[in-house]
């Protein structure tokens, strides 16, 4: 991982190395499985540029407020003290729909690990929460491989799906199902192209929708598009997100159904945090000030206990890349289309990032989670998000 370019990397070394994810903003990378090895075995990789998401102007178009749960016997409830590490864990149930799955071939494992680095991606941003720190976890994925009754096609283009018309059918669709139950929010990956009516006509530029404060309520569910094996949803993702754990758009207003809300008028859009769409610095990949303190709000409220309560196992790997990897391993698999590309051992470690020497150019690069960066190499500290940290036994 390094915090500064939010890279987030997958890599698998059975059968081979494997690496996939996220290497910067716009810089993703993938195995090509279908090519064949080269003469050492090892497995083409591709690299490739994504298109930022495009900014645009204040709106609410993405997001609603449902009714939130209650029964009027909450009066006397306050929120226990949560574990010395004050770590919250909204547990998020992920659908990927048949549009989305067919990039995957449906196979199940393919999608699992390809959401955990999307997630663990996400996270990276959730990291800048503090009091309570906030880390989502999936605690089950389900892989639609047949066109789904819930969607809302609005004309011929069965790849078109209305953005909140869909989500009130989900939400029917999967209320009442034990993954749905049992999570605190049920969220759609889509293949599809999310769209609205405006002024009578079509608008395509909406990528995501969600209820403000959705978590634990009947409402619990929101959407965003991804194109898939891109890594293009990890933003619209955690914004989404971000407005089901109470957060309205900065510059936004208070919602007046959501008890103690505050709103975010004290937070300009322009300063360009996630919860709006601008995207100039390091604070698109932070939340501001207004949005920590409406979670902080809500986890106040007896109507979302739920997001105290740990109740399942979540969907993740154990230990980390660094752990697993070399220098010359990084530099090849991540470089692969550079010949003669290898690890600067004279470079070494340095502010957690490392030295790939080509033939004609070189290229420094933030190094994943758990790397060694201590002089002698032994591992006494490890490159945790960008930073070199004494280990944690």
């Amino acid at each position: 991982h390094n915090d500064e370019h939010q890279a987030s990397l997958l890599l698998d070394t059975e059968g081979g190395v494997k690496v996939e994810g996220i290497i910067s903003n716009t810089l993703r990378i993938k195995p090509l499985l279908e090519m064949a090895r080269s003469d050492e075995g090892h497995i083409a990789h591709s690299l490739y540029e994504i298109e930022l998401p495009t900014v645009g102007d204040p709106t609410h178009r993405d997001y609603a407020v449902g009714n939130t749960t209650g029964d009027g016997n909450y009066s006397s409830y306050t929120a226990e003290a949560r574990s010395a590490k004050d770590v919250l864990y909204p547990e998020i149930h992920i659908v990927v729909d048949s549009a989305y799955a067919k990039h995957f071939n449906y196979d199940k494992k393919s999608i699992t690990l390809y959401l955990a680095v999307l997630v663990n991606a996400a996270n990276l941003r959730y990291k800048s929460i503090q009091n309570p720190r906030i880390q989502l976890r999936i605690v089950a994925i389900t892989v639609s491989e047949t066109e789904e009754s819930y969607l809302v096609i609005p004309g011929r283009d069965r790849n078109q799906i209305l953005d909140e018309e869909t989500l009130i059918q989900f939400n029917n669709y999967y209320r009442g199902k034990r993954a749905f139950e049992e999570s605190d929010l049920t969220f759609l990956i889509t293949g599809r192209d999310m769209v609205f009516y405006e002024g009578g006509q079509l608008q395509t530029w909406v990528g995501g929708y969600a209820f403000v404060a959705g978590m634990c309520q009947d409402y619990r569910v929101g959407m965003c598009e991804d194109r898939a094996t891109s890594y293009y949803g990890v933003y619209v993702f955690a914004h989404e997100v971000g407005h089901s754990l109470g957060c309205v758009h900065d510059g936004s207003p208070a919602e007046s159904q959501v008890p103690g809300h505050r709103g975010s008028q004290q937070c300009p859009w322009s300063e360009g945090y996630i919860m709006s769409y601008e995207m100039k610095d390091s604070r698109q990949y932070q939340f501001s000030t207004c949005c920590q303190n409406d979670i902080r709000n809500l986890i106040r409220q007896a109507q979302w206990r739920c997001l105290i309560e740990r109740k399942k196992k979540s969907i993740k790997k154990k230990g980390f890349p660094g752990q697993h990897t070399s220098g010359d391993n990084y530099c090849k698999r991540v470089y692969y289309q550079e010949p003669g590309i290898y690890y600067d051992r004279h470079y070494g470690v340095q502010n957690c990032k490392v030295r790939c020497q080509g033939q004609r150019f070189h290229y420094t690069i933030g190094v994943v989670d758990g790397t060694p960066c201590d002089q002698e190499r032994k591992g006494r500290l490890r490159c945790m998000l960008g930073e070199c940290v004494r280990r944690k036994e």
